[in-house]
Parts: C-alpha cells; sequence; structure tokens
C-alpha cells in the first residue's frame, strides 16, 4: 500500500476484488504458469476503493496492486520501513508470502506510527554503573524512510482495518491502526498494530 500510494495511486482508486484471478503479468508467473490469485474462503468482494480492500484484505485486489507498482518496489518499501530480512521480487510478497521476524514487522509498523521517521529497534533504554552514572552508548538515528503525507496515508487506511474490516477484535477503545494477516488453514496468523506510543506484533 505504501508503495502504491508514493507511486502516485490514490487511496480512493477503485478496483474490482473477484474471488479468483489469473494474473497475466509474466513477472507473476512460474515458468509456464500464471498466478492464480483467491481471496480468503474464496469470497467475492466486489468493486472497492484501496481503504476498503485493506481492511477487507482483499488478495485479489492487491494481486492487482502489485503488478502496477512492481514486486521491486514493494521490496524497496519493505526495506525502508524497516524489514532487513532478504526479500525476492515476486508479486506474491503482497501477500506476505515471505518470512519476517515479528521484531521486523513491528519496527515497519512503528516507522508509519512516526509519520515515516526510522528509528531501528533497540534493547538497551540505559546503561548506569553501581554509582548512578550514566554510560553513554551508541544509539540508533532517526531516518525519513517514506514522507509523513504517505505514512499518515497508510495510517488512516489501517485504522479502518480495526474499525470496520478483519481487525474488529482488536478494537481497544480509542484510534488503533493495524492489520492482520493470515496463512491458508491459519497456519500462520498475525496482527500488527499501532497508537503513536507504541507499535507491536503478534
Amino acid at each position: 500500500l505504501a508503495a502504491a500510494l508514493e507511486h502516485g495511486i490514490s487511496l480512493y482508486s477503485y478496483y474490482s476484488g473477484p474471488s479468483e484471478m489469473v494474473i497475466p503479468d509474466e513477472r507473476c508467473s512460474t515458468g509456464t504458469e500464471l498466478w492464480d490469485v483467491h481471496n480468503n474462503a474464496d469470497e467475492a468482494e466486489g468493486t472497492m476503493n484501496l481503504i476498503d480492500a485493506t481492511a477487507n484484505s482483499v488478495n485479489t485486489i492487491f494481486a492487482q496492486l502489485v503488478t502496477q507498482v512492481g514486486p521491486d518496489a514493494v521490496v524497496r518499501m519493505a526495506h525502508r520501513l524497516g524489514i532487513e530480512s532478504d526479500l525476492k521480487p515476486f508479486c506474491s510478497i503482497t501477500l506476505g508470502t515471505q518470512p519476517v521476524s515479528p521484531l521486523e514487522m513491528t519496527a515497519a509498523y512503528a516507522t508509519l506510527a512516526g509519520h515515516g521517521v526510522r528509528r531501528d529497534p533497540q534493547a538497551i533504554q540505559s546503561i548506569v554503573t553501581a554509582d548512578g552514572k550514566k554510560v553513554p552508548f551508541k544509539q540508533a538515528k532517526p531516518a525519513v524512510a517514506v514522507s509523513r503525507q504517505i505514512a499518515d496515508e497508510v495510517t488512516y487506511a489501517l485504522e479502518a482495518v480495526t474499525q470496520k474490516g478483519t481487525g474488529t477484535g482488536a478494537a481497544i477503545g480509542r484510534p488503533i491502526a493495524g492489520k492482520t494477516g493470515t496463512a491458508e488453514n491459519y497456519v500462520d496468523a498475525w496482527f500488527c498494530g499501532y497508537v503513536p506510543q507504541l507499535a507491536t506484533c503478534v
């Protein structure tokens, strides 16, 4: 979504979300076989904008989106936001098919929570000697990963996930942005979310 917004695609762009779609883009094929994408439970979602497609995790719409921006742009965006794992520019990256750690995902979501400013995770908050003196240590420096506008637009879409989409179970009585991620047969089930002060993934 962030890569699409940076490519000038609006949150209010409309797409059709059929239950199944064959993607003819050669970048998405495996040899001679074209990419055949299905929605969860093969549900047809109709025509909707990217806010609703995000809220409802519509695979067939995000499959179309990745062909517009290119899987390589998605890899670059993921790395800018805080993912450090080696990612391959496969179209299925848009559906979360490549393994990353919960810490990496939390770092990426924290970048969005920080309006696009990335701060790499650190396990140490401070070092103090026995007599109470603080010991200086190298700290990660913040860096702008993506514009504030793009980060805030992604946050706006991710708020819809918890308000009316697949993540309503994460509603905590205050605005929260987040995203569910579910593999087939619930082999993997994720939720990553944030408020301005805290980002977390489970």
